[in-house]
């Protein structure tokens, strides 16, 4: 199987509903959302991850004080996941030579990426999603932070603004001028 195939497969399940391609990038607007599948090529060139997100401007908006993209890529999204994940919790690499690969990248885009996109389109679904995810706790304040803006959004002032307090109490720069940005905005501190 070539690259090209794997496209051509994604393509067969997401164009008839909605979904548009640019290189190896589908979105759908939903919406206050815009769902996104991505084809994310490994390195070594013989193989491939599908990546899967879900976009919501306003969020996107309320983080990085600007509008976002209009053709969304998957690292721009407010949830994220590879569909590997969403299988059997792992991740996953579908290898070029493997003849079921395409087989198994159609039928679970369509039992679980499909299914995922479409609970994230609410609040809660990314709240519980980000929650479950244990992005309280990452590393990387990112996804926090997104969790933070939708607590907040919710009307959990509260909880919101603690999350923020303590990602503000473990990043520096940059991260920690985006988090007092939105804490000057929205807590009192």
């Amino acid at each position: 199987m070539t690259i090209s195939a794997y496209a051509k497969a994604i393509d067969d399940v997401l164009r008839p509903i909605g979904f548009k391609k640019k290189r190896h990038v589908w979105n759908r607007n939903h919406e206050n959302y815009i769902d996104v599948v991505d084809m994310q090529i490994a390195k070594s060139g013989d193989g491939l991850a599908i990546n899967i997100g879900v976009f919501e401007r306003e969020i996107y908006t309320e983080c990085w004080q600007e509008r976002g993209p209009e053709f969304v890529d998957e690292a721009s999204c407010i949830v994220r996941t590879r569909l590997g994940q969403l299988i059997d919790g792992k991740d996953r690499w579908w290898k070029l030579g493997d003849p079921d690969g395409l087989r198994e990248v159609k039928k679970a885009l369509g039992e679980f990426g499909l299914e995922f996109v479409e609970r994230m389109h609410s609040a809660r679904g990314m709240e519980l999603f980000l929650d479950e995810s244990g992005v309280r706790k990452s590393y990387y304040p990112l996804p926090a932070i997104y969790l933070a803006i939708i607590i907040l959004k919710s009307g959990n002032r509260s909880d919101g603004c603690q999350l923020l307090q303590e990602l503000k109490g473990r990043n520096t720069g940059d991260w920690q001028r985006r988090v007092d940005y939105i804490l000057d905005k929205h807590c009192e501190h």
